[in-house]
């Protein structure tokens, strides 16, 4: 028991409970767009290296074959095939 009768009381107030709660969303928000930022130029990162590593690995076919051999994109499906002159 503290002086005065009172018993003390722990725990926060309404008002303490909606500003940290309001802080923690606020933060949340600012977190997110920069999270989503940071996937984005990953992603981006991560393809352009995969696409160097295939026009190597084409280059590499084409000097061991000793033949035309081409790396066709398809804009419609966002993919690539690498084609001999085969087919």
């Amino acid at each position: 028991m503290e002086r005065g009768g009172r018993l003390g009381r722990g725990g926060f107030t309404v008002v303490e409970l909606a500003v940290s709660l309001a802080m923690t969303g606020a933060l949340a928000a600012m977190g997110y767009g920069t999270f989503r930022q940071y996937a984005e130029a990953a992603t981006a990162r991560k393809a352009s290296l995969q696409l160097a590593a295939d026009v190597s690995l084409t280059r590499s076919f084409a000097i061991q074959r000793r033949e035309s051999v081409s790396l066709v994109a398809n804009e419609a499906n966002r993919t690539y095939v690498v084609r001999d002159t085969a087919g």
